[in-house]
C-alpha cells in the first residue's frame, strides 16, 4: 500500500513528535474563521526539545524528484499565511503536484529555480539542503510576544493537484487543497489519530476526518476530501473497507469491531 509520492519536509521526521494538526480537523474553527471545512494541510513542529521552539529548523522539499519553485511570498499583505514557498512537480502521468510551505522564515530560493529532491528551502550555500527554515510568520497560535518571540513556530504544509491540461483539480476546500497524508504514508506508519466512538451517517468531528484520510490511504474516497462530515459517500467507502478486510457485516458504519481494526492498523495509541 506504499503509494507515497512525497516525503515529509523535515529531516528525521516522526509522526509521534512532529505533527500537531492533520488535514480536515478542527472544523468549527476553520469554518468560522476561514470558510473551510477543516484544516487545509498538515502542521509540522520541530522536536519538543529544540531550542527557540524550533525556530530556524531546516525545511526541505517534500518532492522525491526535482521541482520548480513557482512562487515565494513575504508576509506583507497575506496575514494568515506568512512567508511561503511554492514548488511544482510534473508527475509521470502528466499531472502536476504543488507543495506549499507557510509560516517559514529566511527564504533563500527564488521563483524559477529548480529544487532538487529533498533539497532544503532557505539555507545559504553551505547548507543547500534547506529551501527555508521554520518560523512563525502570519497567523499562528500562540502569537509571538516580546517575551516569547518564538511562540507559534511551525510549518504549515499544503498540497494541490493539477490535471494533465494544467487545470487545478477542484475540492471542497477554498483554494482546492487536498489531503497530503495519503501522499506521505508508508506501509506500517502509525498516525496520531484515535477512534473512540461509533461513526455513522451524520457524524461529525475530527474522528470522521481521520476516518476519511484512512479511506484515501486504502484507495477509496477518491471523489471527496476529509471534511469532518460522515455522508453517504463515506458510508459507501466504509462498506468497501469492511468488505476488503472481511470486517463485521459490512454495514457501512464504524462500530466496535471496525474501530478496533482502525486503531490496530493505523493508530499510535493502540
Amino acid at each position: 500500500m506504499d503509494r507515497a509520492l512525497l516525503k515529509h519536509p523535515l529531516e528525521d521526521f516522526k509522526w509521534s513528535e512532529n505533527t500537531t494538526q492533520l488535514f480536515g480537523v478542527n472544523s468549527e474553527f476553520y469554518k468560522a474563521n476561514f470558510g473551510a471545512p477543516g484544516h487545509q494541510g498538515i502542521d509540522y513542529r520541530a522536536d519538543k526539545l529544540a531550542p527557540k521552539n524550533g525556530y530556524g529548523t531546516k525545511i526541505i522539499s517534500a518532492h522525491m524528484k526535482s521541482a520548480l519553485c513557482t512562487q515565494v511570498s513575504v508576509d506583507t499583505t497575506i496575514r494568515t499565511r506568512g512567508n511561503g514557498v511554492y514548488l511544482l512537480e510534473e508527475l509521470d502521468d502528466g499531472q502536476k503536484l504543488e507543495t506549499i510551505y507557510w509560516h517559514v522564515a529566511d527564504i533563500h530560493i527564488r521563483p524559477g529555480e529548480i529544487v532538487g529532491p529533498q533539497q532544503s528551502i532557505g539555507m545559504p550555500a553551505p547548507l543547500q539542503r534547506a529551501i527555508a527554515v521554520m518560523g512563525n510568520t502570519g497567523f499562528v497560535r500562540p502569537s509571538p510576544t516580546p517575551y516569547f518571540p518564538w511562540n507559534g513556530t511551525h510549518c504549515h504544509f499544503a498540497v494541490k493537484k493539477y490535471d494533465k491540461s494544467g487545470r487545478i483539480i477542484r475540492t471542497e476546500y477554498p483554494g482546492d487543497f487536498i489531503d497530503p497524508t495519503p501522499l506521505l504514508f508508508r506501509e506500517g506508519d502509525k498516525l496520531p489519530i484515535r477512534f473512540t466512538r461509533t461513526l455513522f451517517i451524520g457524524s461529525t468531528g475530527d474522528e470522521v476526518s481521520w476516518l476519511q484520510t484512512i479511506l484515501k490511504i486504502e484507495g477509496f474516497a477518491q471523489d471527496y476530501e476529509p471534511i469532518a462530515y460522515f455522508g453517504v459517500k463515506t458510508a459507501r467507502d466504509v462498506r468497501l473497507l469492511q468488505q476488503k478486510y472481511a470486517i463485521s457485516s459490512s454495514m457501512g458504519y464504524v462500530g466496535e469491531i471496525t474501530r478496533r481494526f482502525l486503531m490496530q492498523k493505523y493508530s499510535l495509541y493502540a
